[in-house]
């Protein structure tokens, strides 16, 4: 199975840019890269296996929301983008466990730092 789930997890980084950037925009990184880091803690927690977590490329990815935010809230809209609230969990896991810039969140959400 973790085989199976390397090919799609690696189809998964493929998607994105070597920038990081996610041509869907912020919402679609959101929604996919948060499932992406759930399996990556999962499999370093269990298994001992970091190398997602480890990967240039994974840290590029989650800096994408810092790079596009034009103001708190708000972000260049790629594709068929709708306004979204970054969840600031999965925002505070990518500045406390993978060390990236992270955008300000709107709307009283917090991030802890």
């Amino acid at each position: 199975m973790i085989k199976r789930l390397d090919t799609a997890m690696q189809s998964y980084l493929n998607s994105f840019g070597e920038d990081g950037a996610c041509v869907e925009g912020v919402g679609y990184w959101a929604y996919g890269f948060g499932y992406f880091l759930y399996y990556a803690q999962l499999l370093a927690e269990v298994l001992q296996e970091d190398t997602y977590l480890k990967q240039p490329k994974t840290r590029k990815i989650a800096a994408f929301p810092y790079y596009t935010m034009i103001s708190p809230g708000h972000y260049v809209p790629f594709s068929d983008y709708s306004a979204i609230e970054l969840p600031s969990g999965l925002v505070s896991y990518c500045y406390e466990h993978l060390g990236v810039a992270v955008p300000q969140l709107s709307g009283g959400q917090s991030v802890r730092f």
